[in-house]
């Protein structure tokens, strides 16, 4: 498990980049960081710096099982966060001028709080059982009832895949680090292991909808004066939580402040903080990523945290193994949510010898200080490598069989660059001990990354270059063509406003390395959109000046050119229908709730068609 830099020690690429690879490795049962240190530091770093960013109003990726997609009848979305009493107060604060703009006494607003299972997210409908998926759709696994998986209460609606607490406890805590593995896992296999069979004959997974969970019920200010009290009662109930949600009942509050892309407005989960308790170092390993910089693990002697056994901490950089002289035999203070990875906090007592490595641990390149941290050189360092592959497909996000494994295994075969892996064909895979299936599909992966439409800003942060994440190259994009980079100087990056000189002259560096292989898979034929360059963002005078307009469901054109046409002809773009919303674009499959509420918002309804339509009568 990879260890990561502070917070404020990342640029913003780096950070978003990092942001999106937690969510992807946590909705796939395999979280890099635990709750607490990727809420309270990354996540709160990333809301600082960009509180309007797309990842923080959007509900995240659920795992890929198969190639059956549900359409959920209305989308699931995710859950605000709050931590502290502090915390509900605001949230509540926000209820209440929402009561008040509608005119609703404060003493009659319902407030419900039930557990917040940790499992695998799914709804029930029409006898169908889909998991979350991207929250408008997800993958049909009705099959897990015929496995065994019980259905609690028969009640329809959403719910979580999970395992009883105490089944895990009893059997699996030394298999698996989190019941959650364990399900997503049972949902995904092509066939069960000893494990799952035993469990499922034991009752022990089950579909738990929310609705078959106890609750509390009462108004605000019987919830806040007994907040942490009744938050553990209701998560007293057999399956593993991280928390409570509480929701307003109301439904004219609930019309009143909406939803976002992300979360309803009128809901949050009370998180649980993190558990500390004290160990000692037995022994500091290091290890190599994609950026070269060398970081610490700590091997700490065993000690039972949060619901499991811990046996590895986060050690952050060497400069803090100098700073807080951390040598093996100290005794350090760690801590522990969400139920995943420890971090370390302090060191508590201890006086050993403070050892930093001088060579790389992947290629034995000896090592160079930057700032805090030990960073390897060597452009031909097998981790390097392996991280930059894993990187790519990540960030590119549209190729599924590529993972860690897979690409350590092509890697051993002596194909280490993307040019070879593009170039790859079914028979080389094979011989590469990819079974027959496996191989085609690899390839049918490969090609589907080509042809499937990704933004162009997606594909360049996608190679990996510091100081270029996400963020940062679509900032570029929007000033200077992908195509045109190679001939992009210092001064004229530097010129653009969120771009210093340091920046400018690393990123113009990296990319006459990296250009040889963007122009080749530039060549192989992917499907890039392009961002709309600044210069061409002329915002025209129209009837459409000023409106507020929603796109939804699935479109003949890519929905993020029809936006940014939209916003070139002076439209806004807000994230969901409200009383202010002029206009509804609706594409194929779109729910009929949401056509009900453009209904009673008096929002005007248009199909793609006369959306067209519309917009060209505008330019006349």
């Amino acid at each position: 498990m990879s260890i990561y830099l502070p917070a404020n020690e990342l640029t913003d690429g780096e950070l978003e980049q990092l942001i999106k690879k937690a969510n992807k490795a946590y909705r796939s049962g395999q979280p890099i960081m635990d709750d607490s240190l990727y809420d309270h530091e990354y996540l709160a770093e990333f809301r600082r710096r960009y509180p309007d960013h797309k990842l923080l109003h959007r509900v995240e990726v659920e795992p890929f099982f198969s190639e059956q997609k549900v359409k959920h009848l209305t989308p699931m979305l995710s859950t605000d966060k709050a931590y502290s009493f502090e915390d509900m107060e605001r949230f509540f604060l926000r209820v209440k001028k929402a009561a008040d703009k509608i005119a609703f006494n404060h003493n009659a607003i319902t407030v419900r709080v039930t557990a917040k299972l940790d499992g695998l997210a799914a709804s029930f409908n029409k006898g169908v059982l889909a998991t979350r998926g991207n929250g408008d759709s997800g993958t049909n696994v009705t099959h897990v009832f015929d496995l065994g998986v019980q259905h609690v209460g028969g009640d329809t609606g959403l719910g979580e895949l999970v395992l009883t607490s105490e089944y895990f406890s009893t059997h699996l805590k030394d298999v698996f680090t989190h019941p959650r593995n364990f399900m997503v896992g049972l949902v995904g296999a092509d066939s069960l292991n000893q494990h799952a069979k035993a469990a499922l004959l034991a009752g022990a997974a089950k579909f738990v909808p929310y609705t078959a969970l106890k609750n509390w019920q009462g108004t605000i200010s019987e919830l806040m004066a007994g907040l942490d009290e009744i938050c553990a009662s209701v998560k007293d109930c057999g399956f593993p939580t991280d928390g409570a949600v509480i929701d307003i009942l109301n439904r004219e509050i609930q019309l009143e402040m909406g939803s976002t892309n992300h979360h309803h407005c009128y809901q949050i989960a009370k998180k649980d903080l993190g558990e500390r308790t004290q160990t000692k170092i037995e022994d500091i390993f290091w290890q190599t990523g994609r950026t070269g910089r060398v970081t610490p693990v700590f091997k700490v002697t065993p000690v039972f945290l949060s619901g499991a056994t811990i046996s590895r901490v986060t050690g952050h950089h060497a400069g803090n193994i100098l700073k807080d002289n951390i040598a093996t035999g100290d005794c350090i203070e760690i801590s522990r949510a969400g139920e995943v990875i420890p971090k370390y906090e302090r060191k508590v007592s201890g006086a050993g010898a403070v050892l930093v490595p001088m060579d790389c641990p992947s290629c034995e390149s000896s090592l160079e200080w930057e700032n805090d941290f030990l960073v390897c050189y060597e452009s031909n360092c097998p981790a390097q490598l392996q991280a930059s592959l894993e990187h790519f497909f990540k960030i590119l996000g549209n190729i599924d069989l590529l993972g860690p494994k897979s690409i350590e295994k092509i890697i051993a075969s002596g194909v280490n660059t993307l040019e070879g892996i593009y170039q790859l064909e079914q028979g080389e895979l094979e011989r590469m001990s990819f079974g027959p299936k496996q191989s085609e599909n690899i390839i049918k992966e490969l090609k589907r990354s080509r042809t499937e439409a990704v933004e162009d800003y997606r594909f360049l942060a996608a190679f990996g270059l510091n100081r270029l994440g996400l963020g940062d190259s679509r900032r570029l994009l929007k000033h200077i063509p992908l195509e045109q980079l190679p001939a992009m100087t210092v001064a004229m990056m530097s010129a653009i406003n969120g771009f210093g000189a340091v920046t400018a002259e690393a990123v113009v560096r990296q990319l006459a390395h990296k250009w040889p292989t963007i122009k080749f898979l530039m060549d192989q034929g992917f499907t890039l959109e392009k961002t709309l360059l600044e210069g061409e963002r002329v915002i025209m005078k129209s009837v459409l000046t000023g409106k507020k307009v929603v796109f939804t469901g699935k479109m003949h054109q890519s929905r993020r050119a029809m936006q940014e046409q939209a916003l070139a002809l002076g439209c806004k773009i807000p994230a969901s229908i409200s009383q202010s919303t002029d206009y509804l674009v609706c594409g194929e499959n779109v729910g009929a709730s949401k056509i009900a509420r453009a209904t009673d918002f008096a929002v005007k309804v248009v199909s793609e068609l006369d959306w067209e339509s519309l917009i060209n009568r505008s330019k006349e």
